[in-house]
């Protein structure tokens, strides 16, 4: 990651990416079982 990236979307973007890992994470996990 680029350091003007992170100064343009601080910890936001990157806990929105998190969130949407997790969202398909869960999605996917619920779908196998």
């Amino acid at each position: 990651m680029l350091p003007q990236m992170m100064r343009k979307s601080p910890e936001n973007h990157i806990l929105r990416q998190i969130l949407c890992l997790a969202y398909s994470l869960r999605k996917s996990s619920c779908v196998v079982h």
